[in-house]
């Protein structure tokens, strides 16, 4: 069986130079889990709602707060590490529902998703 390859979107030079300033900034500071949720930057792991979006960062945050590994989430989701990092991170531009419940069961969650009515454009 072929494995499966998925690209990142194109980025822009401003969405680059933040995804640099963040990263810089984890580096520096290492904060804890607790600490970037009472911040209220980053999405908290008990939300009931998560923009579409940020699945990816949902799940990181999802996996850290089990204190699981991406080497223990490998081996109980049977996906390459490597495509789990790049879920996390926002690096797969469509993960299947498929993929998504396989991570979310691993770590005793369900999935789940809903539809409604957008907000209107300005």
């Amino acid at each position: 069986m072929a494995k499966r390859v998925t690209r990142a979107g194109a980025r822009t030079a401003e969405q680059l130079e933040r995804d640099q300033a963040v990263h810089e900034r984890f580096s520096r500071e290492r904060p804890t889990l607790e600490r970037l949720i009472a911040s209220g930057e980053f999405l908290d792991p008990h939300a009931t709602e998560v923009p579409a979006d940020s699945v990816g960062a949902f799940l990181k945050l999802m996996r850290l707060k089990s204190q699981v590994t991406l080497d223990q989430m490998e081996r109980k989701t049977n996906i390459d590490k490597s495509t789990l990092s790049r879920l996390e991170n926002g690096l797969t531009e469509n993960p299947t529902v498929a993929t998504i419940r396989r991570y979310a069961g691993a770590l005793g969650k369900e999935f789940t998703f809903s539809f409604r009515d957008q907000k209107p454009k300005k």
